[in-house]
């Protein structure tokens, strides 16, 4: 969507999945906590939005506004195997289907999540390197509008 975003299109799909309840801020200390541009060391189960390559689609005419949809990576870090797939495929299902036209509110910004549009299933990235945590990542754009 047109416009210039004042927070990262991962920073405001982060704050959509806590709002729908898929996730915790990491400054509650709860369970599930969603950060962005880096995961989190600790807990085992953690969800970290990271912003991708988008897809841009020209300009509108005659105002020659820039129209794209914003490229985002969900990456799902679960304690084992069973945790880790169940809620990566939580979170695949709300992008599907929950996050439409939803209002998401970031400081004094207001952003409306138009749609999110998945371009991977649940992909299994395995075991971490030391061999305790599993992985799993969804790939998605998402046209998102600020204001």
């Amino acid at each position: 969507m047109p416009g210039t975003l004042t927070h990262s299109p991962a920073d405001i799909l982060r704050w959509c999945l806590i709002d729908l309840g898929h996730g915790t801020a990491p400054s509650d200390g709860l369970a599930w906590p969603v950060s962005v541009g880096g995961e989190l060391a600790t807990p085992d189960n953690a969800v970290t939005i990271y912003d991708t390559q988008g897809v841009g689609h020209g300009r509108t005419n005659p105002d020659r506004e820039r129209q794209e949809h914003h490229g985002v990576q969900v990456r799902v870090r679960g304690i084992n195997q069973l945790v880790g797939y169940q809620k990566a495929r939580q979170i695949a299902i709300a992008l599907d289907g929950e996050i439409e036209l939803t209002p998401v509110v970031r400081d004094s910004s207001d952003f409306t999540i138009h749609a999110v549009t998945r371009t991977t299933d649940v992909i299994a990235l395995g075991r971490e390197p030391e061999g305790k945590r599993w992985i799993f990542t969804i790939n998605a754009i998402a046209s998102i509008r600020e204001g």
